[in-house]
Formats: C-alpha cells, sequence, structure tokens
C-alpha cells in the first residue's frame, strides 16, 4: 500500500466540528475518451423522468464527491465496483433509446445487447459476492452503528436483483419472435416493437433501484469504515479479499472477471490511482495483466457499443428464420419453449436460474452466518445433539429423539414378516 499523504494544509476546523477525512491521494487527470462521455434521461422510482444522468468526467455518484481534499480509502473502496456498476447501466440504457435500439431493432442488435447483458449478469454477481463478504462481513460487521439486520437486507437485495436478471434475460426470444412475426405478416411495414419498449421500461425500473440502493450504502458504510479502520491508509489484503470473493460467484456463462472490469473503469478515471491498486495484486495478476490479460473488458464492451453504429460487428450468429420465431412463441405469447430457443439462448438462462437459485437460497440461510470459521461450525453442527425444530403431539417424539417410527408395515399389510430376506 503506498505511504499515508501528509496532513491537509490549511486553518483548522472550527470547534464541534469534525475535520474532513484525509484523501487517500491526489486525484490525475481522468482519460475519458469521447465515446466515454454522453447524457442519458433517467427514471425516477415512480417512473417519471427526472432528468439527464451525465457520463462525464467525474463521478456518477450522488452522495461521493472528489472535491478539494480528494476521496480517502473508505470511499474508493465502495467506487471500485460502484463507477463501473452505474457506468455500465448509462451504457446500457443509451442503446436502448429508440434513436440506437431502434422502435424496431434489428436482429443482431438484440443479439448484441443481450450478449453484453449476459456477461454484466455475471459481474453483478461478483459485485453482490463482495458486498456480502468483504464489505459486510470483513469491514463493517465490527463496526459500532451498523443497522440490525444489514447482511440480511443486502442477500434480500441481491435474491430481488437475481430475480430481475433472469426476466430480463428471457426477453430475448420473445423480441426475436414478435420480430420475426411483424416480417412475416406485415412485410415490416410496422415500426413499433411492444416487447423491445417493455425491455426499455423493465430495465429502466432495475437501473432505478440499483442506483438507488448504492447511494443508500455509499452513504452509511464510509463513515463507519473511517472510524473503525482509521482513515490513514487501507484495511490490510482488501483488494486480494476482493479478488477472493469475486471469484466464488456464480458467473455462469459470463467469462467476464471482476478485475478487467474494476481496471477498465479505474484506468479511466483516475490512471494514477489504477496503478497503486495494480501494485497490490500478488505478482502473478500483474504478470497476466502485464501480457494483455486485462483487456478481456474492452473487446467486451465494444460488443455492446457497436449498436451504437450501422453495421453488425464481424462473428455475429445469424438471425433465426421467422418459421423457427414464430414457433418458439406459445399461443399467450408471453413465454417460449425451452426447444425452440437457440442453443447459447437456453445455456444463459440455465446460467441465470443457477444465480437465482444462489441468491435465494443465500437470503434464506442470512441468520445462519457465522463469523467463526467454517469448519469450526460444520463440527458444531455434526457435534450438536440438540434438534433444531421441536414438534409437537405424541405422534411426533421420534423425531425430537433422533429414532425410527415404529411402523408395522408387515402387519399393515396382512402378511406375516418372513425371517429371510427375499432375494430379487
Amino acid at each position: 500500500p503506498p505511504p499515508p499523504p501528509p496532513p491537509p494544509s490549511g486553518p483548522p476546523p472550527p470547534a464541534g466540528e469534525e475535520p474532513p477525512p484525509r484523501p487517500y491521494r491526489e486525484p490525475s487527470t481522468p482519460a475519458y475518451e469521447e465515446e466515454d462521455v454522453f447524457e442519458v434521461a433517467v427514471m425516477g422510482e415512480d417512473g417519471d423522468v427526472v432528468g439527464a444522468m451525465y457520463a462525464g468526467e467525474g463521478l456518477t455518484s450522488a452522495t461521493l464527491s472528489e472535491g478539494a481534499a480528494g476521496l480517502d480509502w473508505a470511499a474508493e473502496a465502495l467506487l471500485l465496483t460502484h463507477e463501473p456498476l452505474r457506468r455500465d447501466m448509462l451504457e446500457m440504457q443509451r442503446v436502448l433509446t429508440p434513436q440506437y435500439f431502434g422502435d424496431l431493432p434489428e436482429v443482431w442488435r438484440v443479439n448484441c445487447f443481450f450478449r453484453f447483458f449476459d456477461g454484466w449478469c455475471a459481474l453483478v454477481a461478483q459485485h453482490q459476492r463482495v458486498q456480502v463478504e468483504v464489505h459486510h462481513d470483513w469491514l463493517a460487521a465490527s463496526c459500532e452503528g451498523l443497522p440490525d439486520g444489514h447482511r440480511r437486507e443486502l442477500l434480500e437485495h441481491a435474491k430481488e436483483v437475481e430475480t430481475a436478471l433472469l426476466a430480463i434475460s428471457r426477453m430475448e426470444p420473445r423480441i426475436l419472435g414478435e420480430i420475426a412475426a411483424l416480417h412475416t405478416a406485415l412485410g415490416g411495414d410496422d415500426p413499433w416493437s411492444e416487447e423491445a419498449q417493455l425491455l426499455r421500461d423493465t430495465v429502466d425500473a432495475l437501473f432505478t433501484k440499483l442506483r438507488s440502493y448504492l447511494t443508500k450504502q455509499e452513504e452509511l458504510l464510509p463513515p463507519l469504515l473511517r472510524e473503525h479502520w482509521g482513515t490513514d491508509r487501507c484495511a490490510p489484503d482488501y483488494v486480494q479479499r476482493t479478488l477472493t470473493a469475486a471469484a466464488k460467484a456464480p458467473r455462469g456463462g459470463g467469462a467476464v472477471k471482476l478485475l478487467p472490469w474494476i481496471l477498465h473503469y479505474l484506468r479511466k478515471r483516475d490512471p494514477s490511482r489504477a496503478r497503486i491498486f495494480v501494485a497490490q495484486l500478488p505478482r502473478m495478476q500483474r504478470i497476466r495483466l502485464a501480457m494483455g490479460g486485462g483487456g478481456a473488458y474492452t473487446t467486451h464492451l465494444e460488443t455492446l457499443r457497436a449498436i451504437l453504429g450501422v453495421d453488425a460487428p464481424a462473428g455475429m450468429r445469424k438471425p433465426p428464420s421467422s418459421a423457427v420465431a414464430v414457433a418458439a412463441r406459445t399461443s399467450q405469447g408471453d413465454a417460449v419453449s425451452a426447444a425452440a430457443q437457440e442453443p447459447d439462448t437456453a445455456k444463459r438462462e440455465k446460467a441465470r436460474k443457477q444465480a437465482r437459485m444462489s441468491a435465494v437460497l443465500a437470503a434464506a440461510n442470512s441468520e445462519r452466518h457465522s463469523q467463526t470459521n467454517a469448519s469450526e461450525s460444520v463440527r458444531e453442527m455434526a457435534m450438536s445433539t440438540t434438534p433444531l425444530h421441536n414438534y409437537g403431539g405424541d405422534e411426533f417424539k421420534w423425531v425430537n429423539k433422533f429414532e425410527a417410527p415404529k411402523f408395522d408395515l408387515w402387519g399393515k399389510i396382512g402378511v406375516e414378516k418372513p425371517k429371510t430376506p427375499r432375494r430379487m
């Protein structure tokens, strides 16, 4: 980790006021390119347009800002994943506007969006794993002032997000089926796709909820972390713990990993901070990055930004035939037969189902979390002789005693029990 910065210069704060947090380091000049700076209309929680969100050279956070004193490590710890999340959401909302996506989108534009969205879902799962295991379990759990049930709230939020991601990922075959049906029945004269508009509305609603939750975490955690861990330097092993937690997340079919994603946006936002971050990585990871292993996310983002152009990118799969796409739709028009889906679409839905099931189980077991070692917890459960549940009534006494029920099978069927077992 870098040495602690010098104390801030200037007059001391007035009596009774806390001094501003010491900056982790002075910010450097951003390296954003022209295509990284744009503006998108943002929806409020009530579904109305609340204004425009600007993806510029500053932070997209509504709470944290560089300011004159810069950002300390507690703020940077959250921004490592929060900033990439918000910028990706703005990128997706930009390409989904009718100006680029179209009222009746072309097939390759739909394919480009959902190919990117599949990898982004894997990144969201890794981010949520870091939120629980690093931000809460390691950094904030021992802090005074943390609200009760914060961990359960994190896991419930992760479950709701995974459910929404699964619903969005299922829209691709429905949109393709609607496009094929319109071109077959109307010769392409209908300029509007109902499913494409539903995709925009669903994505806007999810992203509004995500932004609100990220802002809530940025208001709650940094003051607690500064008070408990100090303001001079980052908590030890933060970078490695973050990467270890992300590696445990169910990535499914998405091949995008957390480290290239973080570095892509950190190098644009603050190049000198990115060099400090890379210096804290293990040696083998630094070697892989030096050999070009960190450019995976840049290629992934180019797939999404291809929608801004007029030509389909090389390597995109061919659109399905009208007969297959129309046959994939059921009579209700809301579900798609798994057999009629394209192979990669079915594979991606399976991955999203697995990620959602993992989030549901984690939320259901949130109260069983213990700060002790996992192996010690398993050993304690194995040695326990006390049942977790006590059932009432005489007929359930065998459950509480860990005894098998007395049940005369042979007497029930009216046959005398044989003295020796019969061979099949």
